[in-house]
């Protein structure tokens, strides 16, 4: 018989290390942003006011499914809207259910729970999540059965592409032989004025002084003319947040950071995870004042070489169509936005405002994005 247990505390969070490892390596949604360290980093800096709501499917006292939810109470006038989420919503790119098998009776224990407990929550809005599983096909047929709204829409799309040929054949299959002669031009400019170098940290013990240069860059970057300040590290409770994931990783073996440097200063970097076989390609900046030899392209050039020269299978470029990401490659993954509803007549006054209103809203709206209202977005407000 399959049934559910509800997390509630941090610490039985933390206790659940050893299954949430096991059940995570047997399931088909395995990837960096479902890590018990991934997870549970993110809830210490940013679970205040929210709640846990992490449901651990068990069959014979043994856990076979972990569902990674929290809930925020959102006031509206004189009402409480429970909105439940993945946890790591704004940060993570892929967010799934974690199940190893007997995925449809694991969903219908998820989907009876909630119907059970009918005040714990009103909406469930579960963004960037990956299709790839199988998980969210179930979910639907599971919902409509069981008589709750399920919808879907394009949440992001990610760029990635596979590594199943050696380095400089896939070089010069993706890039022109202009493109590379102007790449090769950039660098020896480069070289030009000073002493250049990449280097790449896997270890912060072995180099203590890395993430002090990334935050020296984007304060220089922050400062430029123009600049939106967009940075990981500008707001105090990121800054602790990546400090610390960025050094659980680094034990964990987890961590690729990639300098270029120019007589000893830092003019781009390139914070990437190795796990699993993926390379996941996490943020990138470069120093404006040297954007004429395209810092940047030549980091990621580096950086992908590497990846190839480790014999990676993937490598994951992560949310966003952007320029940059599609030089390298033309495959992409779609991440979406998965709701779930009650039929009540609230229930559909609120999936109207959340899936045809806001949406609206959002693209009539300023699209220009403050440090403050980042920060909220990057922790799931």
């Amino acid at each position: 018989m399959i049934k559910i247990e509800k997390i509630k505390t941090y610490d039985t969070l933390l206790d659940l290390k050893e299954n949430w490892d096991k059940i995570l390596a047997q399931s088909e949604s395995d990837n960096i942003f479902l890590t018990h360290e991934w997870v549970t980093t993110w809830w210490k800096h940013f679970g205040h006011n929210k709640e846990l709501f992490v449901l651990v499917i068990m069959k014979e006292e043994e856990p076979i499914g972990i569902v990674p939810w929290m809930m925020t109470r959102i006031w509206r006038k004189n009402n409480i809207l429970k909105k439940i989420e993945f946890i790591g919503t704004g940060l993570a790119t892929w967010g799934d259910f974690i199940l190893t098998n007997k995925k449809s009776e694991c969903v219908d224990a998820v989907i009876k729970y909630l119907k059970s407990e009918p005040n714990a929550w009103t909406m469930i809005d579960m963004r960037n999540t990956y299709l790839g599983s199988g998980n969210m096909d179930i979910l639907k047929n599971v919902s409509d059965k069981n008589g709750l709204i399920y919808r879907s829409d394009l949440d992001s799309v990610c760029p990635y592409f596979e590594i199943s040929s050696d380095w400089e054949s896939f070089h010069d299959k993706t890039f022109s032989k202009k493109t590379q002669r102007y790449r090769r031009r950039d660098f020896r400019r480069l070289q030009k004025r000073g002493e250049t170098n990449f280097i790449h940290v896997t270890d912060l013990y072995s180099y203590p002084d890395v993430i002090n240069k990334i935050i020296r860059l984007d304060q220089k970057k922050s400062n430029q003319k123009g600049s939106e300040g967009r940075s990981l590290f500008d707001i105090e409770e990121l800054k602790k947040f990546m400090t610390n994931i960025l050094s659980t990783f680094s034990t964990n073996g987890w961590l690729h950071i990639a300098l270029l440097e120019l007589d000893n200063e830092t003019i781009s970097y390139f914070i990437g995870f190795q796990y699993s076989g993926t390379y996941y390609a996490w943020t990138t900046a470069y120093d404006p004042g040297f954007a004429y030899y395209s810092p940047g392209k030549l980091l990621m050039e580096n950086v992908i070489q590497r990846c190839f020269n480790k014999k990676y299978n993937e490598i994951d470029l992560l949310r966003g169509a952007s320029t940059f990401k599609s030089e390298w490659t033309n495959h992409k993954r779609e991440s979406f936005r998965v709701g779930l509803f009650r039929k009540s007549l609230s229930s559909k006054f609120l999936d109207f405002g959340f899936w045809t209103v806001r949406p609206f809203l959002s693209e009539m709206g300023i699209r220009k994005i403050g440090k403050k209202s980042y920060y909220n977005f990057l922790k799931g407000s």
